[in-house]
């Protein structure tokens, strides 16, 4: 069972992604690793973070481990809970890198 991103070649295993989630995200914990963004120059990023469409080019499937793990506790409703998730999420690095396109 495969889900697919944005590129139809680059499939991501569901059973992956539970892996993570069991072994990072068992308690609100921030992503283990730096989320890199792709931007063309800091005008870029600003409205990319405006639009909330940055261009992420990490291994997505620890990203979604995050997300399904912090649902599933949005579910319970335990506000306790909501919020060490809240401040997992605001305890994530985060670089931008810049890519004009034209580089190899």
């Amino acid at each position: 069972n495969h889900t697919m991103l944005l590129a139809p070649s680059v499939p991501i295993m569901s059973s992956a992604i539970q892996k993570l989630k069991g072994h990072y995200f068992k308690t609100p914990s921030p992503i283990p690793m730096d989320i890199v963004v792709v931007v063309a120059d800091a005008a870029d990023a600003q409205k990319c973070i405006e639009e909330r469409s940055l261009k992420v080019v990490s291994p997505p499937e620890i990203l979604f481990a995050f997300v399904q793990a912090v649902h599933g506790d949005l579910t319970k409703g335990d506000d306790d809970i909501l919020n060490q998730w809240k401040s997992a999420m605001l305890a994530c690095p985060c670089s931008f890198t810049e890519f004009s396109g034209d580089e190899e």
